[in-house]
């Protein structure tokens, strides 16, 4: 079977516009063959674009599409030598830019198992604070996240969840929804405020 080229091909190895090679074809009364594998697929054989090249006094130009698989050979071993460099050299250990968030979740519900809910030490962010009130004192993560949290009440975890009972309490609005004033962890601040009004 003879070698094929589609159109595109065919106009690059003749240097010329698509349109020109059209012109070409039908001034040289050369048809051009389907692929049967792709009916809009038009290709020419060598000897048709020889011949179109002969006609036209013009040099098929493959010398170019060597010199670009050269070229892509070249990239493609400067890649592997590469590749080859990075395996070979010993691999630093990668230290994560942030260090990993304490996770103060449970995935049990909140009022059973609130002492089972490990105190983070330390400035908490925002998610632990809420994280940390709503597995204590039942309001949902969402909404307490939305608060407006002072950088004071983030310094630890009872500062964070005594600022939490005050705001709820000094709101006006209707309490968050499953909002429990009292947990069952003696050292949380709202079983201190309950020890000091009796």
């Amino acid at each position: 079977m003879p070698e094929l080229f589609t159109l595109t091909q065919a106009a690059r190895m003749l240097g010329i516009s698509r349109r020109a090679l059209y012109g070409w074809l039908r001034d040289a009364n050369i048809t051009t063959r389907i692929l049967p594998t792709d009916k809009r697929a038009q290709t020419l054989t060598r000897a048709q674009i020889e011949r179109l090249a002969k006609a036209h006094s013009t040099a098929i130009k493959d010398e170019s599409l060597l010199a670009r698989l050269e070229q892509v050979e070249a990239r493609l071993e400067a890649l592997e030598t590469w590749r080859q460099e990075q395996e070979a050299r010993p691999s630093a250990p990668v230290t994560p830019i942030y260090p990993p968030a304490r996770d103060i979740r449970t995935s049990a519900p909140a009022a059973r198992f609130a002492e089972a809910v490990p105190l983070p030490v330390g400035a908490l962010t925002k998610a632990e604070a809420s994280r940390l009130v709503e597995a204590r004192h039942g309001a949902t993560f969402a909404t307490v996240k939305q608060w407006p949290w002072p950088p004071s009440a983030l310094a630890s975890a009872n500062a964070a969840l005594a600022w939490a009972l005050s705001y709820v309490a000094g709101t006006t609005r209707q309490k968050p929804t499953g909002w429990r004033w009292r947990c069952n962890v003696a050292d949380c601040p709202c079983q201190q405020e309950a020890s000091s009004a009796e």
